[in-house]
């Protein structure tokens, strides 16, 4: 009997076991193989770092109630893998390094990991690859965190043609050859070139191309080839280790231009968001109760979130790779057609994770990456310029309740729903004026779902700098009187309006602070203005 192959699974955002192809062997390949486990908790992720919307500022990658569910996470991977014989070598330091010396330690002949979107995240896996290959080791990179497998993905050449297939090219035909398949070790941007910058677009060529694949039984592959190692297991960070760099000293930049108070007031008292699903366990029953109980059926996704079941609450598993999207969206087709808006949902994320990886360090410029729309705007400004401001916008305290119950309620449980969130962002970037990146990296640092695609891809989007043909300019007060009609959520999360007189329905869309950080009439439609009269919108 020959020797069997060792492979080391270095886990990033995909810290489950089912339906996880690094821990499967490809048709033809050698099946006899031991696999050893690993997690890096990198230094670079919590420390501080120069903002690039505002230089003289610090921020940071991963903030509390995203560090508390990655925490989480990792212990029960750790337990999950121990249950089967295996186990989790945790380290902390860099990956560039701690990585390349388990593999050479444990003598593995290859080492598998997934790619992931962003500019920092690629720069990880190119620097790792680079120091394994050095050792004399095998390297096996994937894509474990979308729908669609990219291999399934419109050719170049195709995207057009897909996207819009009632579109004739006239009468002369074109000469121009289609594109050949991508070679494996191309770029992103190569192998996505031509695709559609317009979801809806990209959607319809994707799925004229291909169908999301079946899921892969690995739980039941992996049975008797995990092995725990000789080496130190390693500890979990605790999340007040983590979150030291992002205290600092008083010496320090301000991180997010917020003072040293605020920045331990949100670590310290940080409150977990309902229903935290952030194990592979907790999300298979989350999905199974979303599903099974009919709540996906009677979900109200557009209003601001009150309910515990207004929506699916599969954020954070998603974001971790505790679930992953083709588990999700087979179960919602299966589920009956009120369930496949989650199926839809799966399709919408694929979207903004291909379009940050073609996009590469470009997601991250002031000007967005290929803009469907381009028009002209009012100049951003850098949010150091307009401090003030920006105070009131960060912690919650503009004088326009809905979007300032949305900050609040980030700051304090890392969540707040979509449609409270595009509030937020439009008050910032389009009354305000302030650059939206500024905004983009406090949520990144804020919200315990964070994903780099998703954030910064709905901020370009909802900026005007990104896939969306139209300008989202939100009036904060009009929307709260259609979403958030009877005041429910604003008083949920803004102690100021819980005194408010019953009998005086206006007192939740009326500037609680005066004067407002923008002129209040300016926060509603024009066919709001007219409904209600000067009476209220002359406040």
């Amino acid at each position: 009997m020959g020797k069997k192959r060792g492979v080391l699974v270095w886990h990033r955002r995909d810290l489950r076991i089912d339906d996880n192809s690094l821990y499967w062997e490809r048709e033809g390949g050698d099946a006899d193989v031991l696999y050893y486990s690993a997690y890096v908790f990198e230094c670079r992720d919590f420390a501080r770092r120069r903002s690039i919307a505002t230089p003289s500022w610090d921020v940071s990658y991963t903030g509390p109630h995203a560090a508390a569910c990655l925490i989480r996470a990792v212990a029960s991977l750790r337990r999950s893998l121990r249950a089967l014989g295996g186990d989790l070598i945790v380290r902390e330091g860099d990956a560039e390094t701690q990585i390349p010396l388990l593999a050479a330690s444990l003598g593995v002949d290859e080492v598998r990991w997934h790619d992931e979107p962003g500019a920092d995240e690629a720069k990880t896996s190119a620097r790792v690859r680079s120091r394994v290959l050095q050792g004399r080791c095998g390297v096996r990179v994937e894509l474990g965190c979308t729908l669609f497998h990219p291999e399934d993905l419109p050719l170049p050449g195709e995207w057009k043609r897909l996207a819009h297939p009632n579109q004739t090219s006239g009468s002369k035909k074109s000469k121009k050859k289609s594109a050949a398949p991508a070679a494996r070790s191309a770029s992103w941007a190569h192998k996505l070139a031509n695709m559609p910058r317009v979801m809806g677009e990209w959607r319809r060529a994707v799925r004229s191309k291909a169908s999301p694949r079946s899921c892969l039984a690995t739980r039941l592959n992996v049975d008797g080839k995990l092995r725990v190692s000789g080496a130190d297991p390693g500890g979990i960070p605790s999340l007040e280790k983590l979150m030291r760099p992002a205290i600092g000293s008083a010496s320090c930049p301000p991180l997010f231009g917020l003072d040293q108070k605020t920045i331990i007031e949100i670590i310290e008292k940080r409150i977990p968001p309902a229903l935290v699903a952030c194990t592979e366990e907790s999300a298979h029953a989350r999905l199974a109760t979303f599903l099974k109980d009919g709540h996906a059926h009677t979900s109200e996704r557009n209003v601001a979130d009150t309910k515990v079941n207004g929506s699916s609450k599969l954020s954070i598993p998603l974001a971790l790779g505790c679930i992953s999207p083709r588990q999700v969206y087979h179960a919602a087709q299966e589920s009956g057609e009120g369930a496949r808006w989650l199926a839809t949902h799966m399709e919408m994320r694929d979207f903004f994770i291909y379009s940050a990886l073609a996009a590469g360090p470009l997601l991250f410029r002031r000007k967005g990456w290929k803009p469907v729309a381009p028009q002209k705007r009012a100049k951003w400004e850098n949010a150091s310029d307009h401090s003030a401001k920006w105070l009131q916008w960060a912690t919650g305290r503009t004088g326009f309740a809905f979007p300032d119950a949305a900050m609040r309620q980030l700051a304090r449980s890392g969540y707040c729903s979509n449609r409270a969130r595009q509030n937020a962002l439009s008050l910032l970037v389009h009354d305000l004026c302030i650059d939206w990146r500024a905004g983009a990296e406090l949520f990144q640092w804020l919200l315990c779902d964070h994903d780099v695609s998703a954030n910064w891809g709905n901020w370009q989007y909802f900026s005007g700098v990104g896939a969306d043909p139209k300008r989202r300019h939100y009036r904060v007060v009009s929307q709260a009187l259609k979403f958030d009609p009877s005041g429910e959520y604003v008083k949920a999360w803004l102690p100021e309006l819980r005194q408010a007189d019953d009998d005086d329905p206006e007192a939740p869309f009326l500037p609680y602070i005066n004067p407002p950080v923008v002129e209040y009439a300016s926060q509603l439609t024009w066919a709001d203005r007219k409904k209600f009269g000067p009476h209220f919108f002359n406040k």
